[in-house]
């Protein structure tokens, strides 16, 4: 393996003049910037100053400092006045529920977690933090669950509707602590739909209200309870059949 040959004089003395001429651009371009920033101060006070710069013509400025402004070739494209006092109005009915700032899928979302995954509002918002990053406070749950509560009221008495129109009905109810306060969840169901509601009483006025004094199908309720709780709906009216104990 042959050793590097070793540089002559001449090329030694070459590399040096073109050092010293790469210095010297380098010494003209630091003499350049100290001149543009002395005159950037000047400009700086004359602007501190309201445009007067004492001595001179105020008004004179390096032409680096200078603002080149655009040419326009040809007639420029008038613009359209802007409508005052127009406040746009857009449709997202289909986007979002209610005055709510979240859509379909939050507030789905939130509802089903409260109904089926029987979560506390506590509990649903630290989930939609630490799983979605969203953050969603506890009041903005309960708006939530407010407002598709009130988008599905519709359907809810339309179930209640189909209820009455069933030749069958089974009734049950159990505890429901809510709030502190003692209650009872009623179900009534028939082999095409359930219908909950939540009363303070397991007395007879419940189905009474659910089903109507005029209701002529067929009960069957499940415990002696609630048993005492049909016949005592049925009380007074004009149906010929028993409620049937399960």
């Amino acid at each position: 393996m042959s050793k590097s040959a070793t540089p002559t004089y001449d090329e030694l003395a070459t590399l040096v003049v073109q050092q010293q001429g790469v210095l010297a651009e380098q010494a003209t371009a630091l003499e350049l910037a100290d001149v543009r920033i002395t005159q950037l101060e000047a400009e700086i006070l004359r602007l501190k100053n309201g445009g007067s710069g004492g001595k001179g013509d105020p008004d004179l400025k390096p032409d680096w400092l200078k603002l080149n402004k655009p040419q326009v070739v040809g007639s420029p494209t008038p613009r359209k006045p802007r409508a005052q006092g127009f406040t746009p109005t857009p449709d997202l009915t289909e986007v979002v529920v209610g005055g709510q700032t979240f859509g379909h899928g939050v507030s789905s979302l939130v509802a089903y977690l409260d109904t089926v995954g029987r979560l506390p509002v506590r509990i649903i918002s630290r989930l939609f933090s630490c799983l979605l990053k969203l953050s969603i406070s506890d009041g903005q749950i309960v708006s939530l669950l407010h407002t598709v509560a009130k988008a599905g009221q519709a359907t809810y008495s339309d179930l209640k509707r189909k209820l009455r129109a069933s030749d069958f009905v089974h009734a049950d109810e159990t505890g429901w602590r809510e709030n502190g306060l003692n209650g009872y969840v009623w179900s009534f169901s028939t082999p095409l739909l359930r219908y909950f509601v939540y009363a303070k009483s397991r007395a007879h006025t419940v189905p009474k209200e659910v089903l109507g004094e005029g209701y002529i199908g067929t009960w069957q309720a499940r415990g002696e309870d609630a048993l005492v709780a049909c016949r005592q709906m049925l009380i007074g009216s004009q149906r010929t059949s028993e409620p049937q104990a399960a």
